[in-house]
């Protein structure tokens, strides 16, 4: 059973499994960015995703020893991402589900979204829950939401700065002193969301400082600083 927990600073979200979870769940995102074509920014990121998944489930990440019933242990393998990321990557592969809706990736993706909604509830922020029940249930590149059947490949643009807008929001976040994060997080994610004033206000500031929005160049989660997460 995958699971999540906020980190200490509420600035990221830690997800733990098994092996078998964190292996269905690296061939769901997979099959969710295969919804995309094939240069655009939103498979990017979901690889990306997938591969911290992949890595977390071979122990490279975080692990923790849990006792599931007394005498059985079970060894639980995990990583930790920033919220703003780990939204939008849940966003995204709902946006590809919500196409093609495979049966096989039904349990994954609904374990993912029912226990981001509880990890929200358990904090008491209700800013932090509305956030989330807006970014899994509302697609971010398509206005109004996707039908099933649609083609997802005309409908998403292609250069929609995904993946540096979510480096942009990221580094919103962890200026955010930890007690108001999760108050702002809704603020801070329209930065990603290509629909708002945020959004265009973010790449017009990327492109002032001489980074253009077309660059490929992914934030490495070890140039943050731990301790602040």
């Amino acid at each position: 059973m995958i699971y999540t927990t906020p980190t200490k600073n509420f600035f990221g979200i830690s997800l733990f499994g098994d092996f078998n979870d964190l292996e269905r769940l690296h061939k769901v995102i997979h099959h969710c960015a295969d919804g995309y074509s094939e240069n655009s920014s939103a498979r990017k990121h979901l690889h990306d995703f997938a591969y911290e998944i992949r890595h977390a489930k071979q122990g490279d990440r975080e692990r923790k020893i849990l006792e599931v019933n007394p005498g059985d242990k079970n060894t639980y393998y995990g990583v930790s991402f920033p919220l703003p990321y780990y939204i939008l990557s849940i966003n995204l592969m709902q946006n590809s589900f919500a196409t093609d809706r495979r049966l096989y990736q039904t349990a994954t993706i609904w374990d993912l979204v029912s226990d981001l909604q509880e990890t929200a509830i358990g904090t008491g922020s209700l800013e932090f829950a509305q956030c989330v029940d807006y970014w899994i249930f509302n697609t971010l590149l398509n206005q109004p939401r996707i039908i099933p059947g649609e083609n997802l490949m005309s409908a998403t643009r292609d250069k929609d700065h995904l993946t540096i807008l979510a480096d942009y929001a990221v580094y919103k976040f962890i200026s955010i002193p930890a007690k108001k994060r999760l108050a702002q997080l809704g603020s801070v994610m329209n930065h990603i969301h290509p629909w708002t004033e945020d959004s265009k206000k973010a790449i017009q500031e990327l492109t002032s400082k001489g980074k253009p929005p077309e660059e490929g160049d992914h934030l490495e989660f070890a140039m943050l600083d731990f301790k602040e997460w």
